[in-house]
This record gives structure tokens, C-alpha cells and sequence, in this order.
């Protein structure tokens, strides 16, 4: 495994609020890495040496060159300490800020491990459910009175 072959940045598309106590987060992997399984390791920032929880993480997307693993942080605290462990036919590995390991080192995380902050209440964006399942068509009345003859020609 070489670091090239993952892509993951801890304030983007690939780590956001879903409500107040769940953070999706994805990893990219290229395809042709040898990678069979994804763990999402994370836990309360200052307990982090001491306590963590596992999530396997599974492929939800993919394009020519990636495959999208996508896992679910849950937790009543709105901030988090996570890396990846990586399972391949060539070992297993950790992925944090810091790069790749074979021995992440979780006393020392505050250095090295990726960090998820929380989101304002604010920020979230949900989805109203009354339009769940819907098809919402757009109509500009606008573009329905031309006042103009001669705009007709150009119609």
C-alpha cells in the first residue's frame, strides 16, 4: 500500500454533518489498490489513547479511478479523533493526517490522527420530508410573456 492510492480530507466533501450526532465520512481508494476492507476508528478526542469505536465502512460509489468507502461516526459529542485501518492482501495498515503505519500510535493522536470538529446546528442540510420521493418542477413565468413580437423570431 502507498499513500497515493487514497484520498481523504477531514473538512470536505468527504467528512460532513449528517444531524447533530452523525458525521459521514468517506475514503477514496484507487482500484487498483490491493485493499479488501476499511475500518473507521474514532472516539472522543480526549479519550481517544483509551476508548474507540469500530465501524466497517462499506463501498458506496465508485468512478474509473476510485472506489468510495463511506462509514457513519455516531456520538452525543460533536467533535472526533478517527483514522482508517486498512485490511490488504498485503497487510494492514492506518491511514491518518500523518500519512500511512503499520502502528498508529494513539496516545499520540493529537498530532496525527484526522479531526472532525462538529458543525453548527445551522449548517446541517436537511431534507424536508414532505418532499421525500417527489418530483418538484420549476416553472418561470417570465419566460412565458414576451413582450416583444419580433422575440418570437428569435424563439
Amino acid at each position: 500500500m502507498i499513500l497515493s492510492q487514497f484520498r481523504h480530507q477531514s473538512d470536505s466533501r468527504y467528512c460532513f454533518s449528517l444531524d447533530e450526532h452523525r458525521v459521514l465520512v468517506r475514503l477514496a481508494v484507487a482500484r487498483l489498490s490491493l485493499v479488501e476492507r476499511v475500518e473507521l476508528v474514532y472516539g472522543d478526542p480526549f479519550k481517544y489513547d483509551r476508548e474507540r469505536k469500530r465501524v466497517e465502512m462499506s463501498i458506496k460509489h465508485e468512478d474509473v479511478d476510485f472506489l468510495y468507502y463511506e462509514g457513519i461516526m455516531e456520538s452525543d459529542i460533536p467533535r472526533f479523533y478517527y483514522i482508517f485501518h486498512i485490511i490488504g492482501k498485503d497487510g494492514e495498515m492506518d491511514l491518518a493526517e500523518s500519512g500511512l503505519t503499520k502502528d498508529f500510535r494513539y496516545g499520540l493522536a493529537f498530532l496525527s490522527a484526522f479531526q472532525f470538529n462538529g458543525e453548527n446546528r445551522i449548517d446541517f442540510v436537511l431534507a424536508n420530508p414532505r418532499f421525500k420521493g417527489r418530483i418538484v418542477y420549476q416553472i418561470f413565468p417570465e419566460r412565458f410573456a414576451i413582450g416583444n413580437k419580433k422575440d418570437l423570431k428569435s424563439c
